[in-house]
């Protein structure tokens, strides 16, 4: 399993990889998303993509659905308190 932060802005997306041991596999930042696609769908191992729920994230969400070995979180402090219990933000 891998883990795959995105950071999505309008010149350019910033792609980061990590394995379940948090180790790094990949850094890069593209100017496309067809850059983007190969780059995830030449991953070897099923991935679980995380990104920032702002503009436009409905279509990431739903172009990123159609790759076969994934899962899409939009919800960046859902998807770390799923992990990460300790991420919590105080008070919450």
């Amino acid at each position: 399993m891998f883990y795959v932060g995105l950071d999505i802005h309008a010149k350019h997306i910033a792609i980061c990889v990590l394995n379940e041991t948090g180790q790094f596999v990949h850094r890069s930042q593209v100017r496309t998303i067809d850059q983007m696609m190969r780059i995830l769908e030449g991953l070897p191992d099923r991935f679980e993509v995380c990104y920032e729920a702002s503009c436009g994230y409905g279509h990431f969400h739903d172009l990123l659905n159609d790759v076969d070995k994934e899962k899409v979180m939009s919800d960046v402090q859902a998807w770390l308190d799923a992990r990460i219990p300790s991420a919590a933000p105080a008070g919450t």
